[in-house]
């Protein structure tokens, strides 16, 4: 699998740790964590990874849960992946392949990324192009002409009396134009934007090729709003809905997302989506964070598991020591993957800005039997989207008091088995089941403070309803609950306002705006990664953000 884009971050003149790097501390075995952790061991450090957790992974870990019907394991963070190849080019510093530490694992690339579900009943299936077509693809044009054919062959449709054959081809133009549209900010933007970390606004402009970057945007309109634009590009609204809902991984509308986010649909639906299987512990998102740990250990790094970091201990401005419930670590650098509530307690040194968090989201892992999920539509990842569009964006991401629950759900659907065949077990009566997990966007804590612990056994039985009224049949009856996420319990683990997802995406907190990552809480070698600072939310960008955090460190070789 090859990628035409850098993974590594472009050297740019920023500031680095200075003195003396060699032991360094990571706190938090999560894919940020574990990549910076590997690059700064292959650059020749002593490298020491704590984990609070029994298991590697943070929110891109796939875990074992129990149910009544048996045992199946998770993806209970990311269920699937773009771009992993930068896995390849960060495990190529320390000179192994994911081969080496497991001869069979593949990426396996998802055929259709994903499949869409809408209120009318109508499907649609995201075929990526590969990025290598500006927006061409046979697989999506024939996707596009099928669905046209389903919705258009009645004459009161609301595009109007068109000869079939020629809204046909509009419709495919319209999709083709906005994927390539997107390619284009994505390539505009990718090497010297969003693989970048800043220490001023003024590093959009401070090199050539940036300055470059950042006037290619402009003139794809990257600052305009992303509602507009894909209703500039397609004009059937449920297609819209398709290329633009990815907006909610940044924690803003689509009609508040600048234009810019279309590089989240593009890395969705230009470069494909793609699962991990046959890793060291068996298929799943976590096999890569299994494939890094190991690669760390096999160059020298330690991961501590199940060791809570509590505080950093430091003279002057300079952090000497990592407490922990397992002992003391002496450091030259620590490098902080937490959310900012637990670095606000780790540093001592409150972070006194306001941010807006992202919306957040109520999750439910569990199993069921394999006779019954064989009848659904779908497959490994299916978007249920309900009638309701902008309300429901208003709904779970309206500012302080005033969120509220979806009153027409949208669900994402994930049943791993479909692309895992090792996902599949023989539970306690002896039937086959499947790991499923039903995902429903909602408004974090401060958006709407709800009593989740009171909320959560009706807002399951709600979920469950309207998965079955829209063709889930059976899953009411037959879903057997092993672990449910709230937004109290990610509230539990220290992530801001109860959200996985971090600051939202506003233009006020991304780019050169966005939580730095160094320096940090005025420490001179604490350095910040994961999805609260640069680039953000989702995978690849976390895998970015270490790799970032990574050169905050090795820059300073170059002196």
């Amino acid at each position: 699998m090859r990628t035409r884009y850098p993974s590594i971050p472009v050297v740019t003149p920023r500031q680095s740790v200075r003195g003396k790097t060699d032991r360094v501390v990571v706190v938090g075995a999560g894919l940020s964590g574990l990549v910076v952790a590997v690059l700064l061991a292959a650059s020749g450090r002593s490298v020491t990874v704590v984990e609070r957790q029994g298991h590697v992974g943070g929110r891109a870990a796939t875990e074992t849960i129990s149910t009544f019907l048996g045992n199946v394991r998770v993806d209970t963070g990311a269920t699937v992946v773009t771009m992993p190849w930068l896995i390849d080019e960060v495990l190529a510093s320390v000179g192994m392949s994911v081969n080496d530490i497991a001869p069979d694992f593949v990426y396996r690339r998802l055929d259709p990324a994903y499949h869409a579900i809408f209120s009318s009943g109508r499907h649609f299936n995201v075929f990526a192009d590969n990025g290598e077509s500006g927006g061409k693809s046979q697989q999506s044009d024939g996707e596009v002409r099928r669905f046209v054919s389903d919705k258009y062959s009645c004459p009161e449709q609301p595009l109007g009396r068109v000869a079939d054959g020629q809204l046909t081809d509009a419709l495919v133009n319209d999709v083709r134009r906005y994927r390539a549209w997107a390619q284009s900010m994505f390539e505009a933007s990718f090497s010297h934007l969003m693989s970048a970390d800043f220490d001023s606004p003024l590093d959009l402009i401070r090199t050539q090729e940036s300055a470059r970057s950042l006037v290619r945007v402009l003139r794809l309109r990257g600052l305009g709003s992303l509602g507009s634009a894909v209703q500039r590009y397609i004009r059937d609204d449920e297609l819209r809905r398709v290329f633009s809902f990815q907006a909610l991984y940044a924690g803003v509308p689509p009609r508040k997302a600048r234009a810019v986010y279309s590089t989240i649909s593009h890395m969705d639906t230009g470069l494909g989506v793609f699962y991990p299987t046959l890793g060291p512990h068996g298929s799943g998102v976590g096999a890569l964070c299994d494939i890094l740990a190991a690669a760390l250990q096999r160059a020298g790094g330690t991961i501590m598991l199940g060791t809570r970091a509590s505080a950093l201990h430091h003279t002057a401005n300079r952090i000497d020591t990592v407490v922990t419930d397992q002992g003391v670590l002496h450091a030259d650098v620590v490098v902080a993957t937490c959310d900012i509530p637990e670095l606000n307690l780790l540093s001592g040194r409150p972070n006194r800005r306001r941010l807006r968090w992202s919306p957040s989201a109520f999750v439910m892992h569990g199993a069921v039997p394999r006779e019954v999920a064989r009848q659904w539509p779908g497959g490994h990842h299916t978007m249920s989207f309900g009638q309701a569009w902008d309300q429901t964006f208003t709904e779970i991401t309206a500012p302080r008091g005033r969120g509220r629950l979806m009153s027409d759900p949208s669900l994402l659907i994930t049943r791993p088995a479909c692309s895992a065949p090792d996902r599949v077990s023989v539970g306690s009566s002896q039937v086959e089941i499947e790991p499923v997990s039903i995902l429903a966007p909602c408004p974090n804590l401060e958006s709407a403070p709800i009593d989740w612990e009171l909320l959560s056994p009706h807002y399951q039985e709600d979920l469950l309803t309207v998965a079955d009224n829209r063709g889930f049949s059976g899953i009411k009856d037959y879903f057997a609950i092993g672990r449910v996420d709230t937004p109290a319990d990610w509230a539990d683990l220290g992530m801001g306002a109860g959200t996985p997802f971090s600051p939202a995406h506003l233009f006020r907190q991304t780019g050169p705006f966005r939580p730095r990552n160094f320096p940090l809480r005025q420490f001179s070698n604490l350095i910040y990664a994961g999805s609260s600072t640069t680039p953000g939310v989702g995978v690849p960008t976390v895998i970015l953000s270490g790799a970032l955090a990574a050169a905050r460190v090795t820059r300073g070789d170059r002196r």
